[in-house]
């Protein structure tokens, strides 16, 4: 990421083309790699205190699952902050995608980590061996506004896809017109191509009974 100056004269920040390309390539496998995790959260709700086993996996499930959400969280932040500068609609409709899975996965990993916390993370070595994250959530409005930024773009190219498509239309309409007229041509000259004039006589013709 670079900066730049507006024409208001302020800094605003210029996202490198290829990090978003990178980051729509690599933020899906992170997104698979945490429902993984996320599927483990149903065993937060029968653990028992005693089973020092299971505490202990789930302790390095989660020691895992924090490498990648600091990515994730990396990622997303990125993505959602150059999302308005996405130019192609096939790529925003992809980064929106995305970032509503992220909403979900962010409210559920949020759930996650505190449970985590309670059941697990008890324990005093557990807990002082993980700095625990918190999670950052998308606001639900924050998806609105970019749901219709990426739909208005869809139906401005749609709009100009029509008009192109109505333009080569007529104009294969108008050559083929050209066309008839031009075959005609040398037909309606040739009907007319003898010159007939109409001579008045003054002799008298005498016809036989």
């Amino acid at each position: 990421m670079s900066w730049f100056i507006n024409q208001a004269g302020k800094l605003e920040p210029q996202y490198d083309k290829n990090a978003t390309e990178i980051i729509l390539h690599g933020l899906p496998k992170l997104q698979l790699f945490l429902d993984q995790v996320l599927n483990c959260s149903s065993v937060l709700n029968i653990i028992s205190p005693s089973d020092s086993l299971t505490r202990a996996a789930v302790h390095n499930i989660l020691k895992e699952t924090l490498q990648v959400y600091g990515n994730f969280c990396e990622g997303v932040a990125t993505l959602a902050n150059s999302f308005f500068d996405l130019k192609d609609p096939g790529i925003q409709a992809l980064a929106l995608k995305l970032l509503k899975k992220a909403r979900r996965q962010s409210c559920e990993l949020s759930d996650f980590f505190q449970k985590y916390n309670r059941v697990v993370g008890s324990t005093t070595s557990m807990k002082m061996s993980l700095k625990f994250p918190t999670a950052k959530i998308i606001t639900a409005d924050h998806v609105l506004v970019m749901e219709q930024y990426v739909n208005d773009n869809m139906r401005e190219e749609n709009s100009s896809i029509s008009i192109v498509d109505d333009k080569s239309v007529i104009s294969h309409q108008d050559s083929e017109v050209s066309d008839e007229l031009t075959i005609g041509t040398p037909s309606t000259t040739s009907l007319f191509s003898c010159k007939l004039e109409t001579q008045i006589s003054t002799e008298w013709v005498l016809f036989d009974d």
